[in-house]
Order: C-alpha cells, then structure tokens, then sequence
C-alpha cells in the first residue's frame, strides 16, 4: 500500500484508529436524540391534516354572539363550496397517552351528532372506517391511541379510563390509522352552538381563509390552526436538542483532537521524511485530510447502520405494540449530527494537517 494512501496508517494502526472512529461515531449516533424530539410533532401529523381539512367555528356566550353565530352559519351554508355540520358546544376530552420520551401527551377530541355526519366528516378528512356499529353515545378512534390505551373495541369508557370523561360512551368502531384523536357521537340539539366547515376544494390556510372572511367583524370564534399551536409549543424542544448537541460536540472536539495530537505527533519523522523527499505542504495537508475523512466516513456508515437497526429493534419490540413510534430519519436529528460532526472533524483536520505541514526533517 502506498505511504500516500489514507487507509496505510489506518490499517497498520487499527488501535488507535478504532479509538478516533468511535468517537466520531458520537456525533452521528446524536440524530437519535433528534429522531426523538422528532416523534413528538410526528404523532399530531395526522391530527394537522383533519384540522386543515375541518376548523370548527363556534359562538362563546352573549346572546349578540349566539345571534351573530347563526348569521355566520347561514352564509357558510349558502357557499356552495362549503360544508357546514352543525355540534353540540359541549367539550369533549381527547385521551392522555405516553409518547417514546416517555410522558404523556394530550389529544385532541371530534363530536358530531350522529352517524351521517360522522361519515361526512371522515369522507373530507380521508379517513376509512366502518360506521356499522356506531351510534348515540359512540366513540371512534386509532388502532394507535387504543393500543396505547390497552382498549379494544367493545369497551367502556368513562372516568375509570379518564377522569376527564363524563358520563359512559362505548368504543364502537377503530380506524386504521396513527391518530391520536377521539371522534365522538352525541346529539345535543339544544346546544348546536359549533359547526365544523369543511370543502371538497379547500383545505388549511385557503379554507380558513374562505371562513375568515365570511365572519368578518362578527363576534364568531374561529378554532386556532392546530399546526400552528403544536409546533409552536414544540419549538423550543429543537432549539435545547441543537444546544445540547453543540456543547456535546465541543467537549468531544477536544477531547478528539488531544487524542488526534497524541498520535500524529509520534509522527513527526514521518511527515518529515515526505516533506524531505519532495512533498509540499498541501500534499502533507491531503494525506492528514484524507485519514481523518475516511475514519470519518466510517464512522458515520458504522453510526447510521447501528442507528436503523437500533431504531428497527425499539420499534417492533417496545414502541410499535403500545402504538407509538419511533422514525428512522428526522430533519431535526440529521441537523443535529451534521452540526456536531463538522465541529468535531473540521477543526482536527485543520490543527492537525497545520501541524505536520510544518514538520522539517533537518530539525531531527
């Protein structure tokens, strides 16, 4: 093998080279974290798309609302690009369930007054299911949220199961999907006081648009775009990840480049025997750039392997039965390891290709 090769030093030094391999293997091992910090807006995707396909409007409680909200509901109706279902304006609690970070997270809960609706509503958001057994005083909800829950269908849920929930429903259909979301059904027709707008052409900022300026200046509260909310709340979640990943990535810089100085200054005779025999500083810069790059691909073929296969494990022993999940890719998480890799490569490449560019075989 040629001195000039990268891989010479690497295959006559495997010790130390496994040594600077692993801990550039940290750095890419990171975008776990972030694949975590990812799961938690993964599980409200579904949540964003039936929010964006359906807002609620809805009156709060002076009589001039009432009065303005059945103004708005009238020219929503004669829109002939909406679809107006009219609810109850009573609340109706989502279900608590434990995310991969291992706390539990809130959920976001559906009422309509019966079947038909019920199926008007899901033929907009998408959503397949069979109504069959569904009636008054019925909830529906994910294969997801009823394996988190430990619920099948047939079961009671009531204050035993939550205590936020009054009263007794019955889980009388399941959607094969990942929501987290219950869809309840109960008629309250002296209390239709919120509608759900939807369209078979309009969806998200355009529906809400269309919405927004048929209500105009009348006191009628539109729902808070579900997106927006979540990821809002969820920001600073990426923001303490990528601190987190950069003071990490500047103890590991140091301590990968002390090592870095340990093993090319046992090379000082070697890097200056190249520059006596006619090597310039930019070849001795290559070859150290070289090394260093290879361990570092290395590296991060070793870190990505074990990160999928990892992943695959927690997914389908730990995370997939009690539906929850874990992704293999994140944006936030791959910014992560990208941030912490170039800090800790770039800067040992730099001091330490400066270093042996320097050496001078005269000087031995």
């Amino acid at each position: 093998m040629r001195p000039r090769s990268a891989f010479k030093y690497i295959k006559e030094n495997k010790g130390r080279s496994i040594l600077i391999i692993f801990m550039f293997f940290l750095t890419v091992v990171q975008a776990v974290a972030g694949n975590f910090i990812e799961s938690m807006t993964w599980y409200w995707e579904r949540a964003f798309l039936y929010d964006d396909r359906a807002p609620m409007v809805g009156a709060v409680s002076s009589d001039e609302e009432f009065r303005d909200f059945e103004a708005v509901m009238k020219d929503l109706t004669e829109d002939s690009d909406l679809i107006v279902l009219r609810r109850s304006s009573l609340g109706y609690p989502g279900l608590d369930w434990k995310c991969t970070m291992g706390y539990e997270m809130g959920s976001v809960s559906y009422v309509v007054d019966n079947r038909d609706d019920l199926q008007k509503l899901f033929d907009r958001m998408g959503v397949e299911c069979d109504l069959t057994n569904v009636g008054q005083r019925s909830v529906v909800m994910s294969k997801a949220l009823a394996a988190n829950r430990g619920l099948k269908l047939g079961d009671t849920l009531d204050s035993s199961v939550d205590s936020n929930i009054t009263g007794k429903y019955t889980f009388d259909a399941m959607i094969d999907d990942d929501s987290f979301i219950l869809f309840y059904v109960e008629s309250n027709p002296d209390n239709s006081l919120r509608a759900y707008v939807m369209s078979d052409d309009l969806e998200g900022d355009a529906l809400r648009s269309r919405i927004e300026d048929i209500i105009g200046d009348r006191n009628v509260m539109m729902s808070q775009s579900l997106r927006k909310a979540v990821t809002e709340q969820f920001a600073p979640f990426n923001l303490i990840f990528l601190a987190s990943a950069f003071l990490v990535s500047i103890m590991l810089s140091v301590t990968v480049n002390s090592v870095l100085t340990g093993h090319y200054l046992k090379r000082l005779y070697e890097f200056g025997v190249y520059r006596a025999i006619g090597w310039t500083r930019r070849n001795v810069i290559g070859k150290v750039f070289c090394e260093i790059i290879v361990m570092d691909i290395i590296a991060i073929l070793l870190g990505v392997a074990v990160m999928l296969l990892a992943t695959f494990m927690l997914d389908q022993l730990v995370y997939m039965p009690s539906g929850q999940y874990l992704p293999y890719v994140s944006k936030i998480g791959i910014a992560g390891a990208v941030l912490s890799n170039i800090l800790v490569v770039v800067p040992s490449m730099i001091l330490q290709g400066r270093r042996m560019a320097k050496t001078d075989v005269t000087e031995f």
